[in-house]
């Protein structure tokens, strides 16, 4: 199976699209220098979250995400990760694989409804084009039988303002997917980071990404030619502006 990956710098190159924000945020001419350098002029928290593995309703579907350590970039030191913000992001991710992964392998096509409670408009925009793809998994047969997506405890990095709320947070995933369909199995990874902002009512939406996607099994496009099953390699990224 072939495969392809973004760099180390890829949370960094998604924390600095928005770093701007903090800059507008931050009174009094604060210095900046060293903020995002190494561990931040911020505190890495460390600490594990408890925020919630679940378990989908369905019994065929093994949906199994939990929040893993946290951590803070931020202006000022010992600055802490915000209560509750994890939480939330994490809500607004299972969200998304409900909705555009799990849907989407069960039906052949997405949740665009809900969707659109959990994304911003930029990812939005992103949606009626190629990125689809990236972010959804459409137009493979229909999964039968057991369908699991599984991860590793998904780290959060939070950007933080001077007032000390979370102004973009990063999700960095390893989503593993399995389904079987009536061509055969597939298997899906999902690797990278997922940014998530607060919209005007303070809904935390996916707002940004930087995946690469791995798709491959008999039920892959073009895996009816091929021995031993499809292949396809997808990288993309999208920061918000």
């Amino acid at each position: 199976m072939s495969s392809s990956g973004a760099g180390p710098g890829r949370r960094r190159a998604l924390l600095a699209v928005v770093a701007v924000v903090l800059v507008a945020a931050v009174a009094g001419g604060l210095a900046l220098g060293g903020v995002f350098d190494g561990g931040g002029g911020g505190s890495g928290s460390g600490s594990d979250h408890g925020a919630g593995s679940r378990t989908a309703a369905q019994a065929a579907d093994d949906i199994t995400l939990a929040a893993g350590p946290t951590s803070v970039e931020a202006p000022l030191l010992f600055t802490k990760f915000p209560d509750g913000v994890a939480d939330q992001v994490m809500a607004a991710l299972t969200k998304y694989v409900d909705a555009g992964i799990v849907t989407a392998l069960r039906k052949g096509k997405a949740d665009d409804a809900a969707l659109g409670t959990v994304v911003d408009a930029g990812v939005t925009a992103q949606l009626a084009g190629a990125d689809r793809s990236v972010l959804l998994d459409e137009g493979l047969p229909r999964a039968v039988g057991r369908l699991t997506v599984t991860a590793p405890a998904i780290p959060i990095t939070a950007l933080v303002g001077a007032d000390g709320r979370a102004l973009v947070v990063i999700a960095t995933v390893r989503l593993d997917e399995t389904a079987k369909t009536g061509r055969g199995a597939v298997h899906i990874t999902r690797n990278g980071d997922l940014q998530f902002a607060p919209d005007a009512a303070g809904t935390w939406k996916l707002s940004g990404y930087d995946l690469t996607v791995n798709r491959d099994g008999r039920a892959v496009p073009g895996g009816a030619e091929q021995t031993s099953g499809g292949t396809t390699t997808t990288t993309r990224r999208k920061g918000s502006g």
